[in-house]
């Protein structure tokens, strides 16, 4: 079709059809039937025939109100050329980026995508470990852990990664029970490492005595989710922060309130000081406060977060206080002036968790995108990453007692031990049916606790 038809074809179009022979009416039709564009314009033609309608109505000149319709009709078609030419340009660059993106760098891509998938050859070895099928009631008795020989450093991380073969060490799950009827998404051991506490979806926290195997208190603050849960560092008291912004604190012998701090929204979070006089609590209106225990007042608020503060921690000293924060960063704060002293920056996404080392010269941090950092906390340089487990969130992050080794929660239903000094996965936990929410060492460091999304709590021996 040439540039005359479509001019003809469009002066027909303002045309009334009454006006129009049956051989222009033809020809019109016929034409409409093989150019998109006319038909567009047609559609956006009839779309004014309302307002010509209106204007009519309004005693304006027709000739004039045709003109004009005229005109504004062909300037909207030309806007939606230009629409289309711009989308289309765009479409053009954007494949040309990309392609020269992976020209320079998509080697690099795919190799890091595959060891973020757990699938190539030079990624870090694991050692999977598979749980024994038969589950530990609470009524009964855990089976004590049967003592495994470490083998020499050299055969589990030799040297040449491309000759690396699987090396054998099995880690005993040591029991598993049903602790709540939906996810578990906290637990806490006692100093003494004789008691277990449990938060759960379902509101309610329990506190569990090991050596029975038994629930001995179920604390039911009716205040929703209960988010988070710790012990006192003399074990007398429970302090479990709930949906509602509510932390309670619970005397852990007789399960009645002590204390009771309202918050200004969701509570996610909360940990006592090493001195066990003041809490932290973290808030999902970007806030963390420290609460006076002597007093039951707020002592200090940190407000430097733009999102959801999502777990908080004391410094083995009590003089810091660090900050994980949904804004992608972590924070370290002096507790006494409220003054910012680190601002950790290396996370693009979602911090779920933050913790000190026993010795409180480093910081651990993980986040939505299955990564996990270790940072010097004196200047906050980046020490390494942790990199094992599959493209997913990692919930949860907790140093061992001796600072030895690390723990993750994932919801790629794992959690893995690491090295703490290298960063280098060790042994890969395997067992929930389900993401792991949920990691925490026993006080002498024989053990680890995995609670997740399936209801139950496990146990792990980790002796090596």
């Amino acid at each position: 079709m040439n540039l005359f038809s479509h001019k003809r074809a469009r002066r027909l179009l303002h045309a009334r059809t009454a006006d129009l022979s049956s051989a222009q009416q033809a020809y019109l039709a016929h034409h409409l039937a093989g150019c998109l564009d006319c038909r567009a314009y047609a559609g956006d033609l009839r779309a004014l025939q309302p307002a010509l309608a209106r204007a009519m109505h309004a005693r304006w000149d027709y000739h004039h109100h045709s003109l004009e319709s005229s005109r504004a009709i062909q300037q909207r078609w030309k806007e939606i050329q230009m629409k289309r030419r711009s989308v289309k340009l765009i479409a053009v660059v954007a494949g040309i980026v990309l392609v020269v993106l992976f020209i320079l760098y998509g080697q690099t891509l795919l190799s890091s995508l595959s060891s973020l998938l757990n699938i190539s050859p030079m990624s870090p070895m694991l050692i999977v470990v598979t749980p024994t099928e038969t589950q530990v009631s609470p009524t009964e008795t855990p089976v004590p852990p049967t003592e495994t020989p470490i083998p020499p450093a050299e055969t589990q991380a030799p040297t040449n990664e491309s000759q690396a073969t699987p090396t054998v060490v099995e880690v005993n799950e040591l029991s598993s029970f049903t602790a709540h009827d939906a996810e578990v998404w906290t637990l806490d051991f006692s100093p003494d490492g004789t008691l277990l506490a449990t938060g759960s979806i379902d509101g309610t926290a329990k506190i569990w005595d090991l050596s029975k195997g038994q629930e001995i208190l179920v604390l039911n603050g009716e205040a929703g989710i209960a988010d988070d849960v710790s012990f006192s560092p003399d074990g007398a008291l429970l302090a479990v922060s709930y949906e509602n912004g509510m932390t309670i604190l619970w005397d852990t012998t007789s399960g009645e309130k002590v204390l009771t701090l309202p918050g200004t929204s969701w509570a996610t979070s909360n940990g006592f000081s090493p001195d066990g006089t003041q809490l932290a609590v973290g808030y999902y209106d970007n806030i963390a406060q420290v609460w006076d225990l002597q007093t039951g007042q707020v002592s200090l608020t940190l407000s430097g977060h733009l999102f959801v503060v999502d777990d908080v921690d004391f410094s083995p000293d009590g003089k810091r206080l660090l900050t994980a924060s949904g804004d992608a960063t972590a924070k370290v704060w002096d507790v006494t002036t409220g003054e910012e002293l680190l601002w950790l920056k290396g996370h693009n996404i979602h911090v779920f968790s933050g913790v000190f080392s026993p010795d409180g010269t480093r910081i651990a941090t993980v986040d939505r995108l299955a990564k996990g950092r270790v940072w010097d906390a004196a200047t906050g340089d980046l020490l390494f990453e942790l990199k094992g487990h599959k493209f997913s969130d990692i919930y949860d992050v907790e140093f061992s007692p001796d600072g030895r080794c690390l723990a993750t929660a994932s919801d790629d239903g794992t959690a893995i031990i690491w090295d703490a000094s290298t960063g280098q996965p060790l042994y890969k936990l395997v067992g929930h049916n389900g993401g792991v929410v949920n990691v925490d060492f026993s006080p002498d460091g024989q053990s680890l606790a995995t609670s997740g999304f399936d209801g139950t709590v496990k146990f792990w021996d980790v002796t090596p």
